[in-house]
């Protein structure tokens, strides 16, 4: 148990700060059921929301130790954010890059259901340029 170890008080306070969220995230999943068995009243789900919100704004400063305490590559992660070199910027410019919606300026949706709905029989090369027509 966190409570019977040998922890440093700082750990301790975040480790069990993580065990309060894991529980309250609990009640959050499963809060139709707790409703609908007459558990929980109105004003009981707005106090465990609200814990929810107290909770991750304190674990939210050890969020990036807690992740790398469990030392997932950043591949496995699939996250720009959060990344072990540090390059977050440069790692959220470089997916928007290679994102499949950012390899055309008109996506073939746009062609294919919009501009029959507009009624627009233009040739323009980007929806946004429309208004200049």
């Amino acid at each position: 148990m966190v409570t019977e170890s040998n922890l440093d008080d700082q750990v301790l306070n975040v480790l069990t700060s993580l065990c309060k969220l894991y529980a309250v995230h609990g009640v959050m999943e499963h809060l139709g059921e707790f409703i609908q068995d007459g558990y929980l009243s109105t004003s009981q789900v707005e106090a465990v929301t609200g814990k929810l919100m107290a909770l991750m704004k304190e674990i939210r400063h050890n969020a990036v130790a807690l992740v790398d305490a469990f030392d997932y590559p950043d591949a496995l992660l699939s996250s720009c954010l959060g990344r072990y070199d540090g390059n977050v910027y440069q790692a959220l410019y470089d997916y928007a890059k290679s994102s499949p919606l950012n390899q055309k300026d008109v996506l073939d949706s746009y062609e294919k259901y919009l501009k029959p709905m507009r009624g627009d029989t233009s040739n323009f090369a980007h929806p946004l340029r429309a208004s200049k027509l």
